[in-house]
């Protein structure tokens, strides 16, 4: 897998997922439980873009269901594949106010998307986020 880090918020979306797996194994409640709530769930078909370079940073995702490809438009002009993304995965946390990277569902795809704004509302009151 090819995977280039875009920042910090990266971590963020990996610490969340494997918080979850282990939280839900235990029967505990869980930042995305709480995330839940506040989640807007869209459909996208095949070869359909999330989001693209350059658009303002409002909000991330949680892959349901498909697969995700993130990438980056080079100055060569070839795309580079940043990260493969499958059910499960949280992604589109940035850091700045623009997108770096470009998102595009590679089959028939469901995502949870949050309002970025509700990360810092969460995590006051959960220390683990």
């Amino acid at each position: 897998m090819f995977q280039i880090r875009t920042g910090a918020r990266d971590d963020i979306a990996d610490q969340l997922s494997h918080n979850a797996q282990k939280a839900n194994a235990n029967g505990e409640t869980t930042v995305l439980a709480l995330l839940g709530s506040h989640a807007t769930d869209l459909a996208f078909g095949r070869h359909e873009t999330l989001f693209r370079e350059g658009d303002k940073i409002s909000c991330f995702y949680r892959l349901v269901k498909g697969t995700v490809l993130l990438s980056k438009q080079r100055i060569n002009g070839r795309r580079q594949i940043v990260r493969l993304l499958l059910p499960g995965d949280l992604f589109g946390f940035e850091v700045g106010q623009q997108r770096r990277i470009a998102a595009e569902s590679l089959d028939e795809a469901v995502v949870s998307q949050y309002p970025s704004e509700i990360l810092d509302q969460i995590g006051d009151g959960s220390p683990e986020l």
